[in-house]
């Protein structure tokens, strides 16, 4: 395939607004943009040309018109669908689906600016765009059903659970219902509605905020969202991930030294204009015993807390554990030797009684404002080996903490930055103050979302399109939309931050610690298991093993004597 400017397209306008910005519009307006083998053809043809211009860095699809991004196939067109013998047919639908599949896959971030409808194929057409941006007047709709077809077309049986919910994707499939703008954005299947006027400069500017990051970083970022959507294994992920930021490191297009040197001053002057710690926030406070007799009920945890340095250990009663990072002075920053005491602290608790871990950072100013910009210089002068182990160390930290057989509550506050995200993520719950927010600015340092299991995490909680901007534009996420979007829980004032935590774990201390354990297993298990026959054989396995123990005996024996149940856990 020649460059973009060499190809002849009949179907399709393309323009270049600036430097490695590429605007590809559907341009069938009269007929409201309609899909033809023709435009299909040449959907794959741009695909294939933009994959192969090196400076090509963003690829905006829009509409001509102000009525339809794309209406479907067009049903002149489709008269002679009926002609095809059913050979023929698979391979006119097989050449359609390669042609939005080959979109999908390019190496560059993809933003679909939809300026009305998107139905049948067109939604379709929208949703392998990794980014999708809205006029008030779009509307989405899968009619299929209603011309007598499945819903299964062109990857919209496979993409739209995953951004939408798949409760969400069978009342749309099943229905044939319009959905409008304003629900789009709320679940998820648009990214932001903006004016039909500013439509396209905006998704120019988020290109050009985009293009702003290194090339490497925002393709690799891409490839670890999307490759991490289908890895069933968190493990795999990591792997993925891990070896993905070694290549990073030594790009050399990329400088990432310099990049660090860059961030180092701008988190310098950051540190310097930082206000005082907001009141009302717990401290860092040493391991002590001091809360036993503290009149809380419950019993308090025994077992021998490690030694730290930059992380604290405190049992609480009630059975859970306080686990603070302690490093107020540098935002709770990540360092090499946190890394490993956070194994340390997680090869110390899976064998324990403890009933939830509430994790949160010292002081008021940050939860963890990522790594440690004084010690992060050290990884540019790392062999490829030692990188590799160090990103092993670090992703086997958090994965450790995730992985502890009772719940993770993280109390979030202040900045929750690049590694301070992925440390959120590694919990079950999030509770978040007002004054937290998230982002991700790995592009910036010439780095991947692909790290500390961010790009699996992040996709599965957000869906994929909140995740791409989230990745490519390094954007904050501020504590009220994280709650909106399912980043976070809930949003609890500042003041009683850590005691809302506490009551969350409480209320957890209160059910059966066999039960919460097995459910946290089924719960993290079968977000990895392909299969829905698998899921169901270990949900029925962990059910008979409980139904043996003691805490399902004693709960009945509690409901019929009208008194709260004495769980043991065993």
């Amino acid at each position: 395939m020649g460059s973009i400017e060499e190809a002849a397209f009949e179907t399709i306008l393309v323009e270049r607004p600036s430097d490695g910005i590429i605007v590809a519009t559907l341009n069938r307006p009269e007929r409201l943009n309609a899909m033809t083998v023709r435009m299909f053809e040449e959907l794959e043809d741009l695909a294939l040309a933009v994959d192969g211009d090196l400076d090509a860095r963003v690829l905006i699809l829009t509409g001509a018109g102000d009525r339809a991004f794309c209406a479907g196939y067009d049903l002149d067109d489709a008269e002679e669908l009926s002609s095809l013998s059913p050979m023929g047919m698979l391979v006119r639908q097989e050449r359609a689906a390669r042609a939005l599949a080959t979109l999908r896959s390019v190496r560059i971030p993809v933003i679909a600016a939809l300026n009305g409808t998107a139905a049948g194929g067109g939604m379709s057409l929208a949703l392998v765009a990794d980014i999708r941006l809205a006029t008030p007047s779009v509307r989405f709709n899968a009619a299929f059903v209603r011309i007598g077809l499945s819903a299964g077309d062109m990857g919209a049986s496979w993409l739209l659970p995953r951004i939408v919910g798949p409760a969400l994707s069978a009342d749309i499939a099943y229905t044939g219902r319009f959905v409008e703008a304003q629900e789009a954005e709320r679940i998820g299947l648009v990214n932001r509605i903006v004016p039909a006027q500013a439509l396209l400069a905006e998704a120019v500017a988020m290109a050009e905020v985009i293009r702003a990051s290194p090339a490497g970083a925002i393709q690799l970022s891409k490839r670890s969202l999307q490759a991490n959507m289908e890895v069933s294994s968190y493990p795999a992920a990591l792997e993925l991930e891990n070896r993905g930021q070694v290549v990073l490191t030594r790009d050399e297009e990329i400088g990432f030294p310099a990049a660090l040197d860059a961030l180092g001053r701008e988190y310098a002057d950051a540190q310097e204009h930082t206000g005082a710690p907001v009141p009302g926030l717990a401290v860092a406070r040493p391991v002590t015993r001091d809360r036993t007799n503290s009149g809380e009920g419950g019993f308090m945890l025994q077992f021998e807390p490690p030694k730290l340095e930059t992380l604290t250990l405190e049992p609480l009663a009630g059975g859970s554990v306080l686990l603070t990072v302690n490093r107020p002075h540098r935002m709770n920053s990540l360092t090499v030797k946190m890394f490993e005491e956070f194994n340390t602290v997680a090869h110390a608790l899976r064998d324990t009684d403890a009933r939830a871990l509430i994790l949160t950072g010292a002081g008021g100013r940050a939860f963890c404002a990522g790594f440690d910009l004084d010690e992060i210089g050290v990884i540019a002068t790392m062999g490829v080996r030692e990188f590799l182990r160090f990103q092993e160390i670090a992703a086997g930290g958090f994965a450790a903490i995730r992985a502890l057989p009772f719940p993770v509550v993280a109390a979030i506050h202040g900045a929750a930055s690049g590694g301070g995200l992925a440390l959120a993520l590694a919990a079950d719950i999030r509770l978040v103050a007002p004054t937290a927010k998230f982002n991700a600015p790995f592009v910036r340092l010439g780095l991947s979302i692909g790290d500390l299991g961010t790009s699996w995490q992040l996709t599965r909680l957000v869906g994929p399109g909140r995740a791409a901007e989230i990745a490519y534009t390094v954007r904050t996420v501020e504590a009220e939309e994280a709650v909106r979007i399912g980043l976070a829980n809930r949003l609890v004032p500042s003041e009683t931050l850590l005691e809302e935590a506490f009551t969350v774990a409480k209320q957890i201390a209160g059910n059966s610690p066999a039960g919460i354990r097995m459910s946290k297993r089924a719960l993290q298990h079968n977000q990895e298991n392909a299969s829905f026959a698998a899921a169901l054989e270990l949900e029925n396995r962990g059910q008979a093993l409980l139904t043996r123990g003691e805490d399902m005996t004693e709960a009945l024996t509690a409901f019929k004597a009208r008194r709260p149940p004495r769980f043991t856990g065993r």
